[in-house]
């Protein structure tokens, strides 16, 4: 690497250093933005942990609901836990999460450099990877996006070096990791299924015992954690969010639940299995569920609202939904003017970028140099996120803040290639 590559380099990180920082002071000043309905459950499971040393996400000090026991998986509170060992202070999880950013950053550099993407395009990768709107702003939130985010991208870095050097050590911190990201979130309880389809695909080439024994681990810690929540609510699941997407698909009622003993926990998930079952296999609302999960298969990739600017950005005025994709046509006129010009602006700028993105990420399985199993393991990640998205209730974009490197390595490839042929016609 040139000088002159180090001091663009050098130039990029000091940007965004600047950036974060800008950021994190905001969140000092403004502690109100760091913290999500989400993030109280987190830290409810953190400090109970912590100080009684139960696992519950809700207040002890009130009625038990039994939902709570289950409703978010150890992982992210357990993070907060060890790091309120050390500070109490909201400002420590936030200052791991800029440096979890900054690693991954450094992981994406290397993964494109396999990959032979020029530097001034890796730069590039980086910069966008590093300066994307959700990712500096979810870094100053108490949410397990960052660190799920880090675990996928390590996932892919591990799968890197297990097909350069053939050892056994990158496949099994391949596999922890997506242990590991199963217990920070539910959306990837799912995973361990292509990923075992994966590993066995390959083993049919390679042979190597490994393979089979490695993706196992992601089920063992589903079967334990399961095993816990059997203990303690008496039915064996993973999660209670599991239920609370299910009633989405239920008419005319809520989503939420909200159980007062081990019998009531019981039944409310029975029934809503139930329930669920009959409303998604009714003719009659088939075609309204279809049109719902493309709605949400395109907010996934593309829908700008779920950066949360109204929480990160105070503005003054009527808060409007900027789920585009859910707003009725004939009310566009209407949802446009009533959003602060400034947001407006930067809800444009967002969309453009997760357009482009997607758009030059589009040809990465067809003219990449990378290896076919780390090119086809990095888009099963991201096909796997945004369909089992596509299922919640909303296509939220946070959850494609997890898999954004991977789409920003794919367009990186993309755009190499497009400069290559472009100098060769030369």
């Amino acid at each position: 690497m040139t000088k002159k590559t180090h001091r663009i380099l050098l130039l990029v990180i000091f940007i965004a250093a600047l950036a974060y920082l800008l950021a994190f002071l905001h969140g000092l000043y403004s502690p109100e933005i760091r913290l999500l309905p989400d993030s109280h459950e987190y830290l409810n499971a953190a400090n109970n942990l912590k100080n009684h040393g139960v696992f519950y996400s809700g207040s002890l000090k009130a009625e038990i609901d039994y939902s709570l026991y289950s409703k978010r998986p150890p992982g992210y509170p357990f993070l907060l836990m060890l790091l309120f060992l050390v500070s109490p202070s909201l400002a420590l999880p936030v200052l791991f999460q800029v440096l979890l950013i900054f690693l991954g950053g450094f992981l994406l550099w290397r993964i494109n450099e396999n990959a032979e993407v020029p530097w001034k395009m890796n730069v590039l990768a980086l910069a966008v990877y590093l300066l994307y709107p959700g990712q500096i702003i979810y870094s100053q939130m108490i949410m397990a996006e960052t660190a799920l985010q880090f675990l996928l991208l390590s996932s892919v870095y591990c799968l890197m070096l297990f097909l350069k050097r053939k050892s056994s050590l990158p496949i099994l911190l391949l596999n922890l990791c997506i242990a590991a990201s199963i217990l920070l979130k539910p959306v990837m309880l799912y995973f361990w299924i292509p990923n075992l389809i994966l590993h066995l695909l390959y083993y049919k080439k390679t042979s190597k015992r490994i393979l089979l024994i490695a993706p196992l681990l992601p089920l063992l810690c589903i079967s334990l954690w399961s095993w816990r929540n059997y203990q303690a609510t008496g039915v064996y699941h993973f999660s209670s969010l599991q239920a609370t997407h299910l009633k989405f698909f239920i008419p005319g009622g809520d989503n939420t639940l909200t159980v007062k003993s081990k019998e009531a926990f019981k039944k409310e998930i029975r029934e809503t299995k139930e329930k669920s079952a009959e409303a998604m296999l009714d003719p009659d609302t088939v075609i309204d569920n279809i049109v719902h999960d493309t709605k949400n298969i395109f907010a996934f990739f593309l829908d700008p609202g779920r950066f949360d600017l109204y929480k990160f950005i105070p503005v003054e005025g009527k808060r409007v939904s900027t789920h585009i994709f859910y707003w009725p046509a004939t009310e566009w006129s209407k949802y446009f003017k009533a959003i602060p010009i400034p947001i407006l602006i930067l809800l444009c700028i967002f969309f453009a970028c997760n357009l482009l993105i997607i758009t030059a990420f589009l040809p990465y399985a067809f003219i990449s140099k990378t290896h076919f199993f780390l090119r086809l393991y990095l888009i099963t990640i991201i096909l796997y996120m945004g369909g089992v998205v596509s299922l919640a209730a909303l296509g939220t974009s946070r959850y494609r803040l997890s898999v954004e490197p991977l789409l920003i390595i794919g367009a990186a490839a993309t755009a190499t290639h497009v400069w290559n042929f472009y100098k060769n016609r030369k």
